[in-house]
């Protein structure tokens, strides 16, 4: 795309910002979505294990098993420190995502003036 007009600058920049704000929205659900699961699988140890287990990306079975086993050595109270952890990280990562989110109404308000003025 050729930009010989300010206005083509400013409508690609405000494309750009709209995609990183939808790949924002995109993680953000991803959080919601566990978030959900942590609360609905707050008393169900045998579920919180095996969530936990797959957040742990390993490649060493040794070191794998030794995680499974201090995992099985949890009480369900322990589960769901851990759980309530993961949940406050998650919250943190949803605020700060929030809060890198881009504000492009200006962008677009500036290419829509110039686009008027056929620049």
């Amino acid at each position: 795309m050729s930009q010989n007009k300010p206005s083509d600058l400013f409508d690609t920049a405000d494309k750009i910002a709209d995609i990183g704000n939808h790949f924002i929205d995109m993680q953000n659900q991803k959080i919601k979505d566990e978030l959900q699961f942590l609360y609905d699988n707050y008393n169900n140890i045998d579920v919180l294990r095996v969530h936990f287990l797959q957040l742990y990306n390993v490649r060493n079975p040794i070191a794998k098993l030794s995680y499974v086993q201090y995992l099985n050595s949890l009480s369900l109270k322990d589960i769901q420190h851990l759980a309530d952890y993961r949940a406050n990280c998650l919250n943190n990562l949803l605020s700060a995502n929030e809060n890198s989110k881009v504000n492009n109404k200006p962008l677009k308000a500036i290419a829509d003036i110039l686009k008027l003025n056929n620049q």
